[in-house]
């Protein structure tokens, strides 16, 4: 599921390895999207090549599948799951 943020910055969480303040900032002309993940509800494997440290998105538009790779991952903390 997406979902907007509203204005131009995001706060996201704190990094895993030095409590250091992650905020997002969509450049000129974009926006930024809340995604909400979840895990298949069977494994596939991904349809492109994917890196170790490398996350495929799969999503939806206007009835076309499109994919987007993630790489530059940083673990945040989660105050949930510490």
């Amino acid at each position: 599921m997406s979902l907007p943020v509203n204005g131009d910055t995001a706060f996201v969480g704190k990094r895993k390895t030095d409590d250091k303040r992650v905020v997002l900032k969509a450049s000129k002309g974009n926006l930024l999207q809340h995604l909400e993940l979840s895990p298949a509800s069977t494994y596939q494997s991904p349809s492109r090549a994917v890196g170790p440290n490398e996350v495929l998105l799969e999503g939806k538009l206007k009835g076309k599948i499109f994919y987007h790779k993630v790489s530059g991952l940083i673990e945040l903390t989660s105050p949930e799951y510490p």
